[in-house]
């Protein structure tokens, strides 16, 4: 499982301005449902740390076209979504994310959402 940027949109023809804002490819589109994924990291779901450092270097290098992104009329949200994995032989799990990374992700008006997967054997 990827770390996504999950882009919502308010329409099908927001959906064209928003492909046509950035060279970023996406690994899913949604025109019924109005919106794209994008892979910010592609880390195991079991290594949040790399898939923190792949993500953090993501918004840096695309800063510019996530933020021209974010002023198209019609774009809703804008969501780093996590994949965790929890395992039966953990009491609890934690994950830090670094303020350089949250303050970024805050400039550009992009949320942070973490899915945790309670499985012994999460397929990648």
């Amino acid at each position: 499982m990827a770390v996504l940027l999950r882009i919502s949109v308010t329409d099908g023809a927001t959906v064209d301005c928003l492909l046509g804002a950035t060279a970023l490819k996406p690994v899913s589109l949604f025109r019924r449902g109005w919106g794209a994924n994008f892979v910010a990291s592609s880390a195991d779901i079991s290594d949040l740390e790399t898939q923190i450092r792949e993500a953090s270097a993501f918004v840096e290098l695309y800063a510019g076209e996530l933020s021209a992104i974010s002023e198209i009329e019609g774009v809703e949200t804008m969501t780093l979504d996590f994949p965790f994995a929890l395992t039966s032989d953990r009491v609890s799990a934690y994950g830090r994310f670094p303020p350089e990374l949250l303050s970024a992700m805050g400039r550009l008006g992009i949320t942070l959402e973490l899915s945790v997967y309670f499985a012994d054997d999460v397929e990648d």
